[in-house]
């Protein structure tokens, strides 16, 4: 979604060179000089892709606005803050390219920066440990913050590992997996594509027992130093595709009450059929991406599940996106009685 963001529109008036954050830290002479181009790149990623959805934005109220005989106050108003906001994350953009290029050497003009990806995806992801080859306690483990997640807990977020953007909202989605998970009365949790423990610490520290799966291992990495941070012994992790890492735990005879993942965008059909093979009493689907999600739900409803909630998270405001956290339920086994 954000890569489709960053496509210039007609009429952007952005001039500039895609530059990819790999080669903006790459000639960074220190690790202070890093931390600092990461976050500029990231203020230009985003400066910029706000710039283009303004210019979207306008586009559509054009078009609308010549289906309309007559607008009133309120529509001239509307169009009158989106000029502002266009104006001045133009302006954003174009300070971020300046104080970028500044740091890289670079001059003006069309030599000036422009995203070519963003940070935790494309091959910024992919050549992270080229980068940093041998020098994970250091460099690498400088590139990460913490973010607070509900019950005075934190993550740690390497720079090479997915994240939810919106922090607030985040803590808003974590928190009604959790109450979910307390309202069922569950004990034990597989967060499959779990990523640095978003909802697997929250969920350790309510007192559940559980495993974690990850296939990044800085993630994973990050997740058991702030388990460990924070007294979560009840945590255990796995290294390991989600896919692979399920046929694993099938084949063991493990089983959990809950099973929470929060796939890509492009969803799991691969994982979602394995899932009832750990017998969960409840599911935790988060989903960015409603018609993968749609797909995705299918087999799992034909495996008995039955989706009971389906709520909304306005994770990326000012666009048609969202983020979607559905709960499914096993129906209750025989000689048991629905809690």
């Amino acid at each position: 979604m954000m890569r489709a963001m960053l496509t210039p529109p007609s009429g952007a008036r952005l001039s500039g060179q895609p530059v990819k954050l790999v080669d903006v830290i790459r000639t960074g002479g220190s690790r202070a000089d890093q931390l600092q181009r990461v976050e500029t790149y990231w203020d230009l990623c985003s400066s910029v892709a706000d710039y283009y959805l303004g210019l979207r934005e306008q586009d559509e109220l054009q078009k609308l606005r010549a289906s309309v005989s007559k607008v009133g106050p309120t529509w001239q108003q509307a169009e009158s803050e989106l000029g502002v906001r266009i104006g001045t994350s133009q302006r954003a953009a174009v300070a971020s390219q300046y104080r970028l290029a500044s740091m890289m050497g670079r001059g003006g003009g069309d030599s000036l920066p422009l995203p070519a990806d963003l940070p935790h995806c494309g091959d910024y992801y992919a050549r992270f440990s080229q980068v940093f080859a041998g020098r994970q306690s250091a460099e690498a483990q400088q590139l990460s913050e913490r973010r607070a997640l509900p019950g005075e807990l934190f993550v740690e977020i390497p720079a090479d590992a997915f994240s939810q953007i919106n922090v607030a909202v985040n803590q808003k989605l974590v928190a009604a997996v959790t109450r979910g998970a307390e309202l069922r009365k569950l004990t034990t949790f597989c967060d499959l594509f779990a990523g640095v423990g978003n909802f697997a610490l929250p969920l350790s520290r309510l007192g559940l027992s559980g495993v974690m799966v990850e296939r990044t291992p800085s993630a994973v990495q990050a997740a058991q130093r702030a388990a460990a941070e924070q007294g979560l012994s009840r945590l255990k992790a796995r290294t390991a595709d989600a896919a692979r890492a399920l046929s694993d735990l099938v084949r063991e005879g493990q089983r959990f009450e809950l099973v929470v993942l929060d796939p890509p965008r492009e969803g799991a059909p691969e994982v979602v059929a394995g899932i009832p093979g750990l017998e969960p009493r409840a599911v935790a689907y988060v989903a960015c991406d409603p018609a993968t999600l749609s797909r995705d739900l299918k087999p799992l409803v034909a495996a008995g599940l039955r989706v009971v909630s389906v709520q909304p998270f306005d994770m990326f405001p000012r666009t048609h996106h969202f983020e979607t956290l559905v709960w499914l339920e096993a129906p209750p086994k025989a000689g048991t009685t629905a809690g």
